[in-house]
């Protein structure tokens, strides 16, 4: 969980100056992804 937050911190602040709510829901999606992975739902 500790390096799924890690890697979100990251990837929103590489990607703000951009679009931040397109990426921050690209990065929700990933989040989601690999939490199923993670836990196996």
């Amino acid at each position: 969980m500790i390096n799924l937050l890690r890697v979100s911190k990251i990837f929103l602040g590489k990607n703000k100056r951009r679009s931040p709510a397109i990426i921050w829901l690209k990065g929700l999606l990933f989040m989601l992804k690999m939490m199923r992975y993670y836990y196996g739902i």
